[in-house]
């Protein structure tokens, strides 16, 4: 009996063939205890494992850690990727996403027109490693493409690309970083820091815990939602002793009345593991439940379908969700659950998660909502009676006389930095 670390049926058939000659010597396989068992002459079957375990030897595998950073002024993004692949073999992933993205404004009766034209942003990556002895020879090359924030309101968001291509040696377990100017602007770089190592088994795969399915992969947003977590956590802690109180529950009635209603269970003195818990806990209706929401908000002449005007409203969310989803004219509440549950998949099945537009982009869509007038300025009127002025002040936005643009768009990446850090802002 021979006990295998590969699978016995395919070792069998391999030995089987070696040996098919000889009418002494018998295979069989075991799959439950994953062992070979042969019969035979002593000699014929000594020489039959010695073959055998040749066959059954380990194959070798390199695991690849990179860590993919871009970082410039009041920016950053990062990429943690690990890939395992054999001795020699290409191993190829992309992590992209194709978003509409703004591309100018046209103005047709008076009406502003927001034009758009699809762009893939994200990682890509291709390794080949090749181990020489104790060291690993890595080509690599690794590609990502990024929206840069607008720099003016009239200059819409261009797409940035860092491109690396090379082989560089590797000694197991040392980490090597380098770096690349990003192309049209010498003043941001992309730096990759990678490092490999050498074994016989494929590193355990991360559960994509969060979203309570039990898939699995290689990338999680496990970490970004508890990121989001403790920042909401840290919105309702007021006096920051690690729990919230019933007290400062009832303080934060808006967002918690939010988090009520996509199925967020609250206890009085909770923990930030159990609100982390709560947080992440899935809510299959909880799409069905935001179409109700926002179709009663919306059909405003209660026909039970919605008209473009009705979407083009001054509507916080619709304005977020133009990127995200198509209307169409005359959609029923049905419809709209069916293309925020298209919107929904479309994030769970991407590595890269949900992408939100840059804050240049969110700021523009946002003030068109405020600025009624369109004078360039928010007044104490059109602040108190836009739809996104409950949004806004959520985060900490309070109204300040003759808002601009500019202001807001520091204020949504103020917002974006610390919900990405889980920092919450202290009103």
């Amino acid at each position: 009996m021979v006990h295998l670390n590969r699978a016995a049926s395919s070792i069998a058939k391999t030995a089987g063939q070696l040996f098919q000659e000889n009418d002494e010597l018998k295979i069989a396989s075991d799959e439950e205890t994953n062992t070979l068992i042969l019969r035979g002459p002593k000699d014929v079957v000594a020489q039959a494992v010695k073959a055998i375990q040749e066959l059954d030897r380990p194959r070798q595998l390199v695991t690849i850690s990179l860590s993919i950073n871009v970082a410039g002024e009041g920016d950053k993004s990062d990429d943690e990727i690990t890939l395992t692949t054999p001795d020699e073999q290409r191993i190829r992933i992309a992590l992209e996403q194709t978003v509409p993205v703004v591309s100018g404004f046209t103005v047709i009766a008076g009406r502003e027109i927001r034009n758009s034209s699809p762009q893939t942003f994200g990682t890509f990556l291709e390794a080949t490693p090749k181990i020489m002895g104790d060291r690993i020879a890595l080509k690599l090359l690794a590609e990502k493409a990024w929206l840069e924030a607008a720099t003016a309101d009239d200059i819409p968001p261009v797409k940035s690309e860092s491109r690396i291509d090379t082989t560089i040696q590797l000694t197991p377990g040392e980490p090597q970083k380098f770096r690349v100017k990003v192309n049209g602007s010498p003043a941001r770089e992309m730096s990759v820091t990678v490092a490999a190592t050498i074994g016989t088994k494929a590193p355990a795969i991360r559960k994509r815990e969060a979203d309570g399915t039990g898939r699995t992969g290689i990338f999680s947003s496990d970490a970004q939602k508890n990121r989001s977590a403790d920042y909401m956590f840290g919105r309702f802690d007021a006096n920051e002793d690690g729990k919230i109180t019933q007290e400062e529950w009832d303080g934060e009635s808006r967002l918690g009345s939010m988090l009520l209603q996509r199925g967020f269970e609250f206890q009085a003195n909770m923990s930030q593991e159990q609100f982390r818990m709560q947080y992440k806990k899935p809510d299959p209706d909880r799409w069905v439940k935001m179409a109700g929401q926002l179709f009663v908000q919306l059909d405003t002449n209660k026909d039970g379908k919605l008209s473009q005007d009705e979407w083009d409203g001054k509507s916080g969310v619709t304005i977020l969700l133009n990127s995200r989803i198509e209307f169409k004219d005359g959609m029923t509440k049905e419809q709209l659950g069916e293309a925020l549950n298209r919107m929904y998949a479309r994030q769970e099945q991407s590595s890269l998660g949900y992408q939100p537009p840059d804050p240049s982009t969110t700021a523009r869509l946002m003030f068109s909502a405020l600025d009624q007038d369109e004078d360039g300025t928010v007044s104490k009127g059109e602040w108190e009676t836009s739809r996104v002025r409950g949004l806004l002040e959520e985060f900490g936005v309070q109204f300040k006389h003759g808002l601009k643009v500019e202001e807001l768009a520091r204020e949504v990446l103020r917002i974006r930095t610390e919900v990405r850090n889980g920092a919450p802002h202290r009103k």
